[in-house]
């Protein structure tokens, strides 16, 4: 694809000069040869780069200070990626913008690793144009939480009682004596009991039990949280689940209802 970016480039450049050299008279500012000369540093067209901590879920996203690529390029995957990492990451790049491009890795990056990339330049933007390459590092998050679904089901001890039950997932192995210290519930006016397990597959993946919970004639939010040191963006995790009240047929499942 770099050689397509570098045709259009010089064809808008063409088709620009021409249209103004026939309404003025004069000729072609600039030249596709010059185009071509004229260096593009990276490390100044470059305003936006992934943060120094990353999600292991995060893609990795290059921005410019300008549109360096056509407008028909925009939303298009590069045939061959730009980026470089070390240690090596599979993946794509896709131009997002004329002035944003990004890597997607094939599968979550390994946790608490730190990362040396490249932007290759005359791999992004054709062998023939002058610009340099653009290297950046970044690591990712010691730990974090990947995954959290689940579902209320029936409870047998009692009448209109269920059970929270689902699965919350770590980017590495957790002690699990001390996530059952750290990861709270509650509903409004009281904390919620929480049991938890491992999973038969991994460590890194605990099986969340609540205590029965009482189905009331209007719906309760259960908020489930843990401290920052468990996110990327050293923010404290929540995350809300819908009780519906009494009266709905279906209990519907892990419905979040936290701010996007």
């Amino acid at each position: 694809m770099n050689r397509l970016v570098l045709c259009c480039l010089a064809a808008m450049l063409i088709g620009g000069c021409r249209s103004k050299q026939k309404s003025s008279g004069a000729p072609p500012a600039q030249s596709v040869q010059q185009l071509l000369n004229t260096p593009l540093v990276l490390e100044k067209a470059i305003v936006a780069k992934p943060a120094p901590i990353i999600s292991v879920l995060a893609p990795i996203d290059i921005s410019f200070n300008e549109p360096v690529v056509p407008p028909h390029i925009a939303n298009t995957v590069a045939d061959k990626s730009p980026f470089t990492f070390k240690p090596d990451v599979k993946g794509t790049a896709k131009w997002i913008s004329q002035s944003q491009i990004r890597f997607t890795p094939t599968k979550p990056l390994p946790a608490g690793v730190t990362f040396q990339a490249v932007f290759n330049g005359k791999e992004a933007f054709g062998s023939q144009r002058n610009v340099d390459n653009f290297s950046f590092s970044f690591k990712t998050a010691e730990q974090e939480i990947v995954e959290f679904s689940g579902d209320f089901e029936p409870d047998t001890s009692g009448q209109n009682l269920v059970r929270y039950k689902g699965t919350i997932g770590f980017a590495q192995p957790v002690d699990v004596k001390k996530i059952r210290g750290d990861l709270k519930c509650s509903a409004p006016g009281r904390s919620v009991k929480l049991s938890l397990d491992t999973t038969a597959d991994s460590r890194a993946r605990l099986n969340v039990s609540s205590e029965p919970l009482k189905r009331e004639a209007s719906g309760r939010i259960l908020t489930f949280t843990l401290p920052k040191a468990y996110t990327a963006d050293n923010q404290k995790w929540s995350r809300d689940v819908l009780l519906p009240e009494i009266n709905v047929f279906k209990v519907i499942a892990d419905m979040d209802v936290s701010e996007p």
